[in-house]
């Protein structure tokens, strides 16, 4: 006991004394003035979530976008329409966050953990083959760190065997597999808005499909939704309106502080700010709406990414290629992955991923700098406390995912590139 809070003093004096880079908090702010955002708090205006939806269509392909309060809820809505039931069964990768499983769960149906490719650190059509059973009723292939999985082939498969085919495309948005848009081969995709993502406001999720039919019975549902109530919305823009603030890593010590008192805050009874309340395998008691519309002011706040995404794209090649071309020069390259070189893929890059394999103690070396401790995907089903066994998946089930785990490395890319050459 007391050698564990040794450890976390030690801890928050080690972040308070330090200037990091943070993987999650994403910099630079392309948001314009936070503020022009406020008057939508708490006032649903259709008109911008729409104009929202529709832009966000034009950035994947000619289909259509229905949005919702975070993409776990638009999962759970497309499950829904679908008529997932009880004892059904959902392939979802292993690298995945918890969140999607409890929406599985949510249904009383039966999450079916499928193996990754190593190539591509995404879904794998053998893995996905391998737990196909006559109660499949949904695939869901994910791209992971901004690199596509071999989508056309899965999609091949699906379409074969009837099984409807989502994309999570929750941290992928603008790459290309062979030349066409990830988020185009599935019956329907999920995008991700918060702080992580591609388009990182803080909360927020779209579902988009070039089918017509399941988009309008996706937004018939989603509009008798309610939107999340006054409360939780004002404690996302505040939380919100702190973290662009402190988005920089000479200020990282003040958000580890900050982030510190909103924790404290939370545990004294006042609103959390994040949409936390489904880390669990079962959680069926939320303070918020679920699943409920996107608020108007994350529409509004996506529309100033939306028109800044080739910034955005242009910011994160450049410190991508960057980083690539200091990392093959130095005694680390074996550790970048080979599908950074394949032309089949056409990157754009959310994270710099390296894959430390022979133990090199490259993930010691950049924690100094970087807050190393938001690498995705260190073991499968992240972001919960449970036990994994309760979200159905079985130790040594994925040994795959298990073993890449354990090597993986992520390096931001949101930063300037003055900043960037000093994590270099």
């Amino acid at each position: 006991m007391i050698n564990n809070i040794y450890k976390i003093i030690i801890y928050i004096l080690d972040n308070l004394s330090k200037r990091k880079f943070h993987l999650f908090t994403q910099h630079p702010n392309y948001f314009g003035t936070i503020q022009n955002a406020k008057k939508y708090v708490g006032k649903f205006d259709a008109k911008v979530v729409e104009n929202f939806e529709e832009k966000f269509s034009r950035t994947i392909g000619d289909g259509y976008s229905v949005s919702f309060g975070a993409g776990r809820m638009g999962f759970y809505s497309l499950m829904k329409i679908l008529k997932i039931q009880k004892g059904d069964e959902i392939i979802i990768c292993s690298g995945t966050c918890s969140v999607m499983i409890n929406a599985i769960l949510k249904l009383n149906a039966v999450p079916i953990f499928s193996d990754i490719c190593e190539y591509t650190m995404g879904s794998d059509l053998n893995g996905i083959k391998n737990k196909i059973t006559s109660k499949t009723k949904l695939i869901v292939a994910q791209h992971n760190f901004g690199i596509p999985c071999h989508i056309a082939e899965i999609k091949s498969f699906c379409n074969l065997n009837k099984i409807f085919l989502l994309e999570d495309c929750a941290l992928t948005l603008g790459s290309k597999y062979n030349g066409i848009n990830v988020g185009t081969f599935g019956d329907a995709s999920l995008f991700s808005l918060d702080h992580s993502k591609p388009l990182p406001v803080f909360t927020g999720g779209v579902i988009y499909s070039q089918n017509l039919e399941v988009s309008l019975k996706l937004k018939k549902y989603r509009d008798e939704m309610q939107d999340l109530n006054m409360t939780k919305q004002k404690a996302i823009f505040n939380k919100l309106s702190v973290n662009t603030k402190l988005s920089h890593p000479k200020l990282y010590r003040f958000l580890f502080l900050a982030n510190i008192l909103t924790s404290i805050k939370i545990k004294l009874g006042f609103t959390s700010p994040y949409l936390d309340e489904n880390y669990e395998a079962y959680s069926d008691k939320e303070t918020y709406e679920y699943p409920s519309k996107m608020p108007t002011f994350i529409a509004y706040l996506g529309l100033r990414l939306i028109e800044n995404w080739d910034k955005i794209i242009e910011n994160r090649l450049e410190n991508f290629h960057l980083i690539l071309n200091s990392f093959k020069t130095s005694k680390f390259k074996e550790c970048i992955p080979d599908i950074y070189f394949d032309s089949k893929f056409e990157i754009i890059p959310l994270r710099f991923v390296l894959v430390d394999s022979n133990n090199l103690n490259l993930e010691s070396l950049l924690s100094k700098n970087i807050d190393i401790n938001s690498t995705w995907f260190k073991n499968p089903v992240i972001s919960t406390k449970d036990k994994l066994a309760s979200f159905n998946y079985k130790s040594n089930s994925c040994p795959k995912s298990e073993v890449l785990g354990k090597q993986i490395i992520n390096l931001p890319l949101e930063y300037k590139i003055t900043e960037i050459n000093k994590i270099l």
